[in-house]
């Protein structure tokens, strides 16, 4: 994650696994800063029928410490060395500045939807980029934008075009 808007708190959602006969925890850190440590109960190891492994979810918040923050997820099996953890996802939301960087940049902005609502995006970086509606993976369709003052402009909201429902736009140089 590059270019957050630090004054916007992240969202994150996460959920994990564990596969031990003692408890075991996994901890989110933002940096050093401990965020969440989430805790799995044990199975019964010796069941074959049985739960093969307890899961672990949690959801919350947190201000960016920079505008590239470092996260990271541990595991501790608290001494079982027979203790196994798994991570199913951990997913992040957050607001960032639109800046182009020599790779595919993909926005999704649940803000921007709504009845009726139409947002102007600004990617900042480069004029002559290519943005495809990518909502069908299978028939991209290529989006109307202009060029101002070295950045590439683009509309949607409610959908791409507006009036739609949400739909995934991919932005790249070139074109498919």
């Amino acid at each position: 994650m590059t270019d957050l808007i630090v004054t916007e708190k992240i969202r994150y959602a996460i959920r994990v696994l564990g596969r031990s006969d003692t408890p075991v925890t996994f901890t989110l850190r933002q940096g050093s800063e401990e965020l969440k440590t989430m805790s799995v109960s044990p199975v019964n190891m010796t069941d074959l029928n049985g739960v093969y492994a307890s899961i672990s979810e949690a959801t919350d918040s947190c201000l960016a410490a920079s505008a590239a923050p470092a996260f990271s997820l541990s595991f501790s099996a608290n001494g079982n060395l027979a203790a196994t953890g798994y991570i199913d996802y951990v997913d992040f939301f957050a607001r960032a500045r639109l800046v182009y960087r020599d790779r595919q940049l993909f926005i999704s902005d649940s803000r921007s939807a709504g009845v009726s609502a139409v947002t102007r995006f600004t990617i900042e970086g480069s004029n002559s980029l290519i943005v495809w509606d990518i909502t069908d993976p299978y028939a991209p369709r290529e989006i109307k934008t202009s060029s101002s003052s070295g950045n590439t402009i683009f509309t949607g909201g409610n959908g791409f075009p507006p009036g739609n429902s949400w739909h995934l736009p991919l932005i790249m140089p070139g074109s498919l």
